[in-house]
């Protein structure tokens, strides 16, 4: 019943947001990009955290002071499941945008959203779209908007890590903007670990010290992904139910 009552009331947190679309389509009208982003941003985090409450889930967040105030810098996170974009919107403190993938376009009201926040939707297949997507994500970071990654690709729904894929530290590299790599830790047992009925759980958001990538260069930047697998598995399995 649980499950049923919180998909029900996911569809109504959708559906009120749509009001807020005439504020949106405002600061288009203006040209206001900057004032676009910030208003879809305080849109999807007061969601994303009702949606948390809602569900009976925790969340617990450590190192929010290793986030910088004042500039651009690519999150490198582990993906578990569907709602780590909702840890991310909800309860990381800092404006961003997301790398997702070509399907969530599809997806009605969300994706207008995310295309407000300046996301960028990937195809995994289609090599040359992908290098445009890479570009476009450098020229957004080095604008000084910040990006999300999930450099393994797709969901484990689990506790493990699959291997980065070095492609995705292009965006930091390129830009030379700092890598802040995040560990979501038990996202996946609120829906993926129960055929998607949802139970409450407890979730640790971990944000780790940044890497800079400005003077990279030989071995130091070939290491770059598993040194920040490294750290982000480093603090997985210490969330409690």
């Amino acid at each position: 019943m649980r499950s049923i009552v919180c998909y029900l009331y996911g569809v109504l947190c959708f559906l009120r947001t749509l009001p807020k679309r005439l504020k949106a389509r405002a600061y288009k009208k203006r040209g206001d990009t900057h004032g676009l982003r910030l208003h879809a941003t305080q849109v999807a985090r007061q969601f994303a955290r009702s949606i948390f409450d809602f569900s009976g889930a925790t969340v617990e967040v450590i190192g929010q002071e290793n986030i910088p105030k004042d500039s651009a810098v690519l999150f490198v996170s582990n993906h578990q499941g569907h709602l780590d974009y909702a840890a991310f919107l909800g309860y990381i403190d800092k404006p961003k945008g997301f790398i997702a993938l070509r399907g969530a376009r599809s997806i009605p009201i969300v994706s207008k959203w995310m295309k407000d926040m300046d996301c960028i939707f990937m195809s995994r297949t289609r090599i040359k779209q992908a290098v445009k997507s890479i570009d476009r994500g450098v020229e957004l970071l080095k604008s000084g908007w910040s990006m999300v990654i999930f450099p393994e690709g797709r969901r484990s729904k689990s506790d493990t890590i699959a291997p980065f894929k070095a492609g995705s530290f292009k965006l930091a590299t390129k830009s030379k903007v700092p890598i802040i790599p995040v560990t979501l830790d038990g996202t996946y047992k609120i829906i993926e670990a129960n055929n998607y009925l949802i139970v409450p759980t407890h979730i640790r958001v971990t944000i780790h010290p940044m890497i800079e990538t400005e003077n990279l260069e030989g071995e130091e930047l070939k290491n770059l992904p598993e040194k920040v697998q490294t750290v982000i598995a480093s603090a997985l399995g210490e969330a409690t139910n």
